[in-house]
This record gives C-alpha cells, structure tokens and sequence, in this order.
C-alpha cells in the first residue's frame, strides 16, 4: 500500500519570526500590490501580508503555496519571514506607505497579545489517484492574531490555485476556527508552546 504525505506546516523559524509581532499594534498590513481582491467587507484576498515588527525596524511577510495531492485535496503550503520591506515595495519606500496598498482592519491600536496557529488533517483510504492508496496531509489553516481588547483577526491559506492570502476579521470565522480546527502552537510573550491545550 503506497500513501501519499506531507506535513506543510510553518517551520520552527518561521514561528520564532512570528512571535517578534508580540507587542505590535499592527494598525495597518501592507498588501502585496498584485492580484488583491476583496470579497465583501471583511475578506481581503493578497498573495502576501507584511505586518510590521514592535520596533518598526522591519516585517514579517505572511505568504502562501498552493498544493494538490493526488486524489484531488487542496491545501495551502503558509511561510512567515522576516523582510527589511514588504514585497514588491522599494525598500526606498518601505517607510513612505502613502502609495502602496495598506489596510486598517482596527480602529484603535492595541499590540497583539497572543498569537495561535491552527491546523487541519486531510486524511482518505482507498482510491486516491493513479498512484496512491492512501493520503494524509497536515497543514496550517490559520494563523490568529488576538489583541489585549479581544479583537482578533486570521490570516488563512486561500481554498484556491492561486496561493494567495487570505485576511478576515469577523468574529463568527474566528470562533468558529478555534473550535473547529486544533491549535498547534500558541505564541504568548512567555514563549512558544508547541504543543498548547485546546483553545
């Protein structure tokens, strides 16, 4: 019996670069200035998010990889990196963002307090393609932003070819995600749990 695998997770490194946006008001993202759609008034769809560090020094860019296994299952392949300017930005311009694509998803600017990464299994028996018997895939569905006044927001692999972003603040989607899906990491400014309760 042959399976098909994978582990698309966001590497330990990647999760070490998120946890320096612990502190950060992140009162804008920077999106990525090609291939933006929005999809009603609280989906932003971009093939990066840059969220700027607690010093202002630099980003972290939020990107994404499409995947496919052999039976059909759809999954996205999300990085985190550290980035002196966010992409397709001038690093001339990284700190003049009049012209570039931002957005403000909180009135106010409370920093970000604790940041949780969710995952989800993709598991099927039998046919699976030509050749495979078996699949199994874990991958990250969603990364949660919460800030000390209970806001939220998530960034999420899109559920489609072309390896975007995607960015939602509603508070239904990110309840929803937290009951749903399983935390596998929680970064709080105690450290990095990689292997927290449930949330």
């Amino acid at each position: 019996m042959k399976e098909f695998s994978d582990a698309a997770l966001i590497d330990e490194k990647g999760v070490r670069q998120l946890h320096r946006l612990l502190g950060s008001s992140l009162h804008s993202l920077v999106l990525h200035q090609t291939n933006v759609e929005l999809q009603g008034s609280h989906h932003v769809l971009s093939p990066s998010f840059s969220l700027c560090t607690k010093g202002g020094e630099d980003y972290i860019v939020v990107e994404n990889e499409w995947g496919d296994t052999p039976g059909g299952w759809h999954y996205g392949q999300l990085r985190a990196r550290r980035a002196s300017h966010p992409p397709g930005l001038d690093r001339a311009r990284a700190h003049n963002l009049a012209n570039t694509l931002t957005m403000k998803p909180f009135q106010g600017i409370p920093p970000v307090q604790k940041i949780d990464i969710f995952e989800r299994v993709i598991a099927s028996e039998g046919s699976s393609g030509p050749s495979y018997d078996s699949e199994h895939v874990r991958y990250d569905a969603a990364i949660v932003f919460r800030r000390e006044d209970h806001s939220a927001f998530r960034l999420s692999p899109e559920d489609g070819p072309l390896g975007r972003v995607e960015f939602c603040q509603l508070w239904s989607d990110i309840r929803h995600i937290s009951t749903a899906l399983k935390r596998r990491v929680m970064i709080t400014a105690e450290g990095v749990d990689f292997d927290p309760p449930s949330a």
